[in-house]
């Protein structure tokens, strides 16, 4: 028993449904048998955000659509108590995403020296990072590495990027110090002093909208690449205003709302952590509770607690500091395994509670698709290897393509292609994401052929024994999965 203190719980899943073939000699005809096995990554902690660690599987009720679901395994895991090579099999994927679109110049151009410092003071090497910006869109500077001297390269090219590209001038400083950050009742930006609206684009809902779209796109992008993956967010507070309970009602393949960013998340191993800059008003030193108007809500810290993932200020401790903590956190939760025995739903929904506790600030309770893939695309595809080359055709229609008007303009996709080894071991892998755009003639849509040719170089020593191309639709979250079994010869 585990004493009555208000935690938070957020779990981590993955799903693996499998068919098992058994085979006893040649003459016995096989039977097939389906395992539906659901794993959990649970981390509990107090609301003034300290980790409950040393506890048991009695200590947890897990419940899927509202049934009871009996725990078959539990570990609690700390990475940094392993070995190198215990480490290495379960090193993790860190993308910080700098977000220099919503927030001012002072609290950001001090990021870049708080980066360069975690590397070198707090950094204990048991994660990948890679480093994305959010401008005018997303730009991705490095993709995943464990080269720290690669990662201090492109933190100083984010660098010039922001000094040189969005604040070239005195006027755009000036801008970036006071755009949009007026308050009215309750502080909710977005109200001037005497409490009407202001009219800047920066403010309105629908703009903070965009930016969760843009933001589910990256998480998307994430999710096609192996393993698990953390988003670390440096951002501003998103958006304190009453939320809106019907967004994403509709489940509009072309609309990404929250409960597609959670879904999503949670299906491809993402996690979303925040690290804000700048603490509101109304916001308390309790995570993300609010303290006077308890509908006012900062966006961003809804996707962290929708996506397992933590929520933590900087403005009192440094940005390195804040950063090892919530690095360190993620090497360090409890593992929970069960069979489910919830069959003919589309979604289930998982609960994760603690016994002996009267009352729990948040938990996970989301949504989680059952199959192979998040919606699996109904369209036919082809993928050929053939001297090394691996080439890749498949139609586009099944694509969320987004509008302009009346008329559909572009859809944006990524790519990742995998070769496994013989024991089922990831041998390589590649992931590339783009843009297309549609055009409208006589009436009806030419939508166009994704064509893409990669070329795998393995090197001596390994035996490949299968191929595997996904593309995702980073809007909707629907995919299409091609894969091949192959030999050596096929490689060229």
């Amino acid at each position: 028993m585990i004493k009555r203190t208000p935690i938070c719980l957020v779990a981590l899943l993955a799903v693996s449904l499998g068919s098992y073939l058994f085979a006893h000699d040649e003459r016995t005809v096989t039977e097939e048998m389906k395992v539906n096995l659901v794993e959990l990554e649970v981390r509990a902690h107090t609301l003034g955000g300290k980790s409950l660690y040393g506890l048991n599987a009695t200590d947890f009720v897990v419940k899927e659509n509202g049934r009871v679901q009996a725990i078959d395994s539990f570990e609690e895991v700390d990475l940094n108590a392993l070995n190198a090579a215990e480490r290495d099999a379960r090193r993790k994927r860190t993308m910080i995403l700098l977000d220099f679109k919503n927030t001012q110049y002072e609290v950001m151009r001090t990021s870049f020296e708080h980066l360069r410092n975690y590397i070198t003071m707090y950094d204990h090497g048991n994660s990948d990072f890679g480093l994305a910006v959010n401008a005018d869109g997303i730009i991705e500077f490095l993709p995943f590495t464990a080269n720290r001297e690669h990662f201090l390269e492109a933190v100083d090219m984010a660098e010039s990027y922001y000094r040189k590209s969005r604040y070239k001038s005195y006027t755009s400083i000036r801008q970036g110090r006071n755009f949009g950050h007026g308050y009215g009742p309750f502080g909710v930006p977005g109200f001037g002093p005497s409490g009407h609206y202001r009219s800047s684009h920066h403010l309105t809902q629908d703009y903070y909208r965009r930016e969760l779209e843009i933001l589910g796109q990256f998480v998307n992008y994430l999710g096609v690449w192996s393993g698990e993956k953390n988003l670390v967010l440096v951002s501003n507070p998103w958006d304190l205003h009453i939320s809106d309970d019907n967004e994403g009602s509709s489940n509009d393949p072309a609309v990404l709302s929250m409960k597609d960013i959670q879904t999503t998340a949670l299906y491809n191993k993402v996690t979303v952590n925040v690290i804000s800059l700048d603490r509101h008003v109304d916001m308390t030193s309790a995570r993300y509770v609010v303290r006077q108007a308890p509908r006012v809500l900062d966006r961003t810290a809804e996707v962290a607690s929708s996506t397992a993932g933590s929520f933590y200020h900087a403005n009192r401790a440094g940005l390195a500091k804040v950063l090892e903590q919530t690095v360190d956190e993620l090497t360090h939760y409890y593992r929970i395994r069960y069979y489910s025995n919830q069959a003919g739903d589309r979604y289930r929904r998982i609960q994760v509670v603690a016994k002996g506790v009267n009352r729990v600030a948040t938990h996970f309770s989301g949504y989680y698709p059952k199959g192979t893939g998040i919606v699996p695309a109904n369209v036919n595809g082809s993928a050929e290897m053939e001297q090394g080359q691996w080439t890749l055709s498949t139609g586009t229609d099944w694509m969320a393509w987004t509008h302009s008007g009346w008329k559909k303009k572009r859809a944006n996709y990524a790519i990742s292609h995998r070769v496994y080894g013989v024991s089922g071991e990831l041998l390589a892998e590649r992931v590339r994401s783009g843009e297309l755009k549609v055009r409208k003639r006589k009436g009806s849509y030419d939508y166009p052929q994704l064509l893409q040719e990669v070329r795998f170089d393995l090197g001596e020593g390994h035996e490949p024994a299968r191929i595997e191309t996904t593309v995702v639709d980073l809007t909707s979250g629907e995919r299409l999965v091609l894969s091949k079994d192959l030999d050596r010869d096929n490689l060229g």
